[in-house]
């Protein structure tokens, strides 16, 4: 053996570039603070049992999904899908003949850790028809001992005579979680739009209430680039919100659904039947809806609905029922649910 040559442990140069490996991976999605990067001492606190933590307290995960259909003589077509991320567009159906696809957004991981950046954006062009839902159950988990929060972005967009229907499954928000949910609508005058949002709080049903943490919701309505609907909600586990009749009354599911394309003129009509509906539901199953605490109104040329109670199953399918009872109003469609709520 040569005097000058040099012998490397198999094993350390394996932990070497393991190290090297998850550092490269970590700091292309999160670029390190200046305190890190210059390679300045890290203080105690940001050492844990000889690690090195400072580089992991701003990380983040990003995934978006960008959608853009156009209207092709009688058909809707995909012309743009770009992902980015584990969120994904399973391949569009079409129940309804090729005027409308039925498009499922896939999120393999199947909820939001700490840390994770979702942004999903759906734009119909002229003319352009599409409805939008999800296989299951979004999941927001407890956040971890930085307290990184998870955040949810959607935005429809639909222009002249374009129609969307977003439908997603409810969201399941952990206890201690730190979520931002966001949703953004902008459209045209001309365009229609129905969308809704179901929110579940904690999980009762395993006893893991929703104590601690927090989660804000904001729903933004934009017609011809005019705000006509901005409001954002800030739930705190175990406030006072979340228990007094002002507030949530103690209920850990709340929905709002807002629709927009149906005449003004028509209003009061559909505003009836929806409430003739809603009481002939409280009426027939009152086991499973005695806590609901329902609400319809209008709002210049949105029609709301809003719903709050304990069983998540009994306001989503009041939601269902509205949109059957508005959809054919809307587009002049009957109501055909995509075939993956059955599954």
């Amino acid at each position: 053996m040569g005097a000058n040559r040099t012998f490397r442990s198999p094993r350390c140069t394996a932990r070497t570039l393991l190290r090297q490996k998850h550092s490269l991976a970590w700091d292309s999605l999160n670029p390190l603070d200046n305190r890190v990067a210059a390679n300045r001492p890290v203080p105690k606190e940001d050492v844990i049992n000889g690690f090195n933590t400072a580089r992991y307290t701003h990380r983040k995960w990003a995934a978006s999904l960008d959608l853009r259909l156009q209207r092709c003589g009688n058909r809707t077509i995909l012309a743009h899908s770009q992902h980015q991320g584990p969120l994904r567009l399973q391949r569009p159906f079409f129940p309804e003949g090729p005027g409308l696809p039925h498009l499922y957004l896939l999120h393999p991981p199947g909820g939001l850790a700490p840390g994770d950046w979702l942004k999903t954006q759906v734009h119909c062009e002229n003319g352009a028809e599409a409805l939008v839902t999800t296989p299951s159950a979004n999941r927001v988990y407890c956040t971890d001992t930085h307290g990184h929060g998870q955040t949810q972005i959607s935005e429809l967009r639909a222009d002249a005579d374009a129609c969307i229907e977003w439908l997603p499954q409810e969201t399941l928000v952990f206890d201690n979680a730190k979520a931002q949910l966001q949703l953004k609508i902008e459209a045209q005058m001309s365009a229609r739009f129905f969308a809704w949002e179901l929110l579940v709080l904690g999980r009762t049903g395993s006893d893991a209430p929703f104590e601690r943490g927090t989660c804000q919701q904001r729903i933004e309505v934009l017609l011809d680039g005019l705000p006509v609907l901005s409001e954002c909600t800030h739930l705190e586990g175990g406030s006072q919100l979340m228990a007094s009749p002002w507030g949530l009354d103690g209920g850990t599911v709340a929905g709002i659904w807002v629709c927009h394309g149906i005449p003004c003129q028509d209003h009061r009509h559909w505003l009836s039947r929806l409430r003739e509906a809603a009481a002939d539901t409280l009426a027939r199953t009152p086991e499973a809806t005695r806590d609901l605490h329902i609400a319809f109104t209008r709002k210049d040329s949105l029609l709301i609905g809003r719903i709050i109670g304990n069983d998540s199953e009994a306001v989503r399918n009041l939601f269902i029922h509205c949109w059957e009872i508005l959809r054919p109003a809307l587009n002049g469609r009957p109501a055909i649910p995509p075939r993956i709520w059955a599954t």
